[in-house]
């Protein structure tokens, strides 16, 4: 499982142990209210998840652009290269073709 998935969980847990102390102990409950953010820094908090959020979209849609470049690329290579062979197919017929042409 990958750090970050462990580290969440156990940050949910330590919170949840918080709150259930809160509800227990008044004074820890008045503490926990103060550490709590304010409006403009809750709002400010809203903003940058959302640009944040903006910002994975976009670089998904960028990644998921590249790869079909890669792809178009690759298949443009496949393209020439075949191309090259037939075009080598054909220079080396070609001698062929004359001189059969210009037997008697």
């Amino acid at each position: 499982m990958p750090s970050y998935v462990v580290l969440a969980a156990e940050t949910k847990r330590e919170e949840a142990a918080r709150f259930i102390r809160a509800r227990e102990d008044p004074a820890f409950a008045k503490m926990v209210r103060v550490r709590q953010l304010g409006p403009e820094q809750s709002e400010n908090q809203r903003r940058i998840r959302l640009q944040v959020d903006a910002v994975r979209t976009k670089i998904e849609q960028l990644e998921e652009h590249m790869l079909g470049l890669k792809d178009q690329l690759a298949k443009e290579k496949l393209g020439r290269a075949s191309l090259k062979c037939v075009k080598l197919l054909f220079s080396s017929c070609e001698p062929l073709a004359n001189s059969e042409l210009t037997c008697p």
